[in-house]
């Protein structure tokens, strides 16, 4: 069952809903262009007045020009008052849409699946989040006002010219085809130019985090040069993509620039031509010139706009693939919140990553509450995707999972995942304290209900010796810590929520053997009462477990308990037989 279409429609009303919070904004500030447009228009006029009424006929004296100046004074002044607000309002509209757009862009990012978010560079989501927000909100506060304004301005002053001289009204505006045909014909190919730059900026990013993170790998092979000719390659060609950008539009600007200017040549010409024969006052010339330069204004800026657009629409597409991205692991629309028992059972469940390369190829096992299971098998055999499958990060491409009797897509994912403890390999610990990275599973937990989860994972002794105990700073990735203290606080995260079910990913495979009894010792009180399910390169490990699962080529291949497994003489007998040989040497 589907429900896409849904979480589409979701998304664009929850897009709508960003926007019609502005409604009050964009109705004042739709109230100050026209105040502004009216403003604007007007103050030629008293140009006119004041020059062909009172200036050229001498008829005037200081006080009527020092009293057109105040009113021409008061006129600029009401424009930029109103400019100001205005801009006071698109900046709080532009920031607050930003702010919004940025918070759903990184909802979304949480609801779609693992997959989606591995196959993707950690950069070019960051960018997306951020860098693609922020350019939305410099073009709301920047150019969609100016939009709205250089239109007004436009139309208002066209109107004005047509009314009072339609042929030089022509004269002024017959650039204006020229440079909608311009704009128009380069449009597609500015919009191409902007998201090739983008791209590239992505792929320079992303690899320059890489980098950043993977640092320690980069110095002990040596590799310092190498990363830098890289990432000088990359700069280089941001660098060359750029340069091929500017250099068009600074050729394209300056051509449209002087089409515009055009206009007001012929304006002189006329202008002049009819004063000679006095059939037009000078005032009435400058009163055209000054119309003229509010319709030259608005073209030249418009001229400007596409590349603004370009690089508006190119992040707001970045954005929408997000937005409309489907996830693969869906919320069920009736999902229910399950008091989780433990019982998990697989039927005939098939899996792949890519379309006709089975992972797991019709499973079927039942796992009883309150059992531990191992499993099995070698490198890329399943045994991380049958955990995958059991987490919901994915979903099985045929056949279903059931837990105590429900199906598991029936299922809530919060209320589901509430119940689950999972400890992996490569543990991750965030920026913080120990305090804080424990209490990530249970943000409401007591000091008191910690400090239980740390005793129970053996944890507690080595946090208690540095300075600041719980309190204790981690670093980045929990670097300052070693990879089995890494490990034993990331038991006491999984243990402090109570989960019903425990997952255990190679728990022990980085550490060393005193450190890996220690973690022993603790998952044996955690594993108490709780279905558990374990992966573990070291195979001594999981003889405590009530059945082994050997999964082979993605099926499984043997199930039973460990003398079981070694006196049927299997793939399981065979492994430890190579294993045990492997650590006498």
């Amino acid at each position: 069952m589907k429900f896409g279409s849904d979480m589409g429609e979701q998304n664009r009303y929850k897009l709508y809903s960003i926007v019609k919070k502005q409604g009050s904004r964009l109705w004042i500030s739709f109230l100050l262009f026209v105040g502004i447009t009216f403003f604007s228009l007007i103050e030629p006029r008293f140009y006119r007045i004041l020059i062909d009424d009172h200036v050229m006929p001498k008829e005037g004296n200081m006080g009527i020009v020092l009293k057109y100046m105040l009113i021409i004074l008061a006129l600029k002044f009401s424009v930029n008052l109103f400019s100001v607000v205005r801009n006071h309002i698109m900046a709080d509209m532009g920031s607050e849409l930003s702010k919004d757009l940025r918070q759903l862009v990184y909802e979304k990012l949480q609801n779609l699946s693992v997959q989606y978010i591995m196959e993707r560079k950690t950069g070019d989501l960051m960018n997306r989040v951020t860098g693609d927000t922020n350019h939305i909100r410099d073009f709301i506060q920047g150019q969609f006002s100016q939009v709205l304004n250089q239109l007004f301005i436009l139309v208002g002053a066209s109107i004005i010219l047509f009314s009072k001289n339609w042929r030089m009204g022509l004269l002024i505006v017959l650039p204006a085809p020229f440079i909608v045909m311009v704009s128009m014909h380069t449009r597609r190919h500015i919009y191409y130019m902007y998201g090739r730059q983008r791209r590239q900026w992505d792929r320079t990013n992303s690899f320059l985090q890489d980098i950043l993170s993977g640092i320690q790998v980069v110095k002990i092979f040596g590799k310092e040069d190498m990363a830098v000719e890289r990432f000088k390659e990359d700069s280089k060609e941001l660098m060359d993509i750029t340069v091929e950008n500017e250099r068009l539009y600074a050729t394209l600007y300056p051509i449209l620039n002087f089409i515009t200017r055009i206009g007001s040549i012929f304006i002189l010409y006329y202008g002049g031509v009819l004063i000679l024969d006095q059939r037009l006052k000078v005032g009435e010339l400058i009163e055209f010139m000054q119309y003229g330069f509010m319709v030259y204004g608005p073209l030249q800026w418009m001229s400007f706009f596409p590349r603004i657009l370009a690089d508006a629409t190119a992040s707001m597409n970045r954005i929408l693939e997000i937005l409309e991205e489907e996830p693969k692991v869906e919320e069920h629309p009736n999902a229910i919140s399950h008091d989780i028992q433990g019982a998990i059972s697989f039927k005939d469940v098939t899996f792949s990553y890519t379309d006709g390369d089975n992972v797991l190829d019709g499973i079927s096992l039942d796992i009883e509450r309150g059992e531990m299971i191992g499993l099995v098998g070698r490198s890329g055999a399943g045994k991380s995707t049958f955990i995958n499958l059991v987490m919901r990060f994915y979903d099985p491409d045929e056949g279903d999972i059931f837990l105590d009797g429900i199906n598991l897509k029936e299922i809530s994912q919060d209320s589901y995942r509430n119940q689950l403890g999972v400890v992996l390999q490569e543990t991750f610990l965030f920026e913080g304290s120990i305090l804080e990275n424990i209490r990530y599973s249970k943000p409401n937990a007591t000091l008191e209900e910690v400090i239980i989860a740390a005793k129970i994972a053996n944890a507690h002794d080595f946090i208690m010796e540095f300075p600041d105990g719980y309190d204790t700073t981690v670093g980045e990735r929990g670097q300052r810590l070693s990879g089995g203290e890494r490990q034993r606080i990331a038991i006491a995260r999984a243990i402090l929520c109570d989960p019903k079910i425990l997952i255990l990913d190679e728990a022990t495979a980085s550490v060393d053997t005193d450190t890996e009894q220690k973690i022993q010792e603790a998952l044996s009180r955690v594993i108490e009462g709780r279905t558990t399910i374990a992966i573990a390169h070291r195979l001594s490990t999981l003889r405590n477990a009530n059945r082994l699962v050997v999964i082979d080529d993605g099926k499984i291949a043997e199930v039973g308990s460990h003398s079981e497994l070694m006196a049927a003489g299997g793939i399981y007998h065979n492994m430890v037989t190579i294993q045990n040989e492997i650590n006498r040497l």
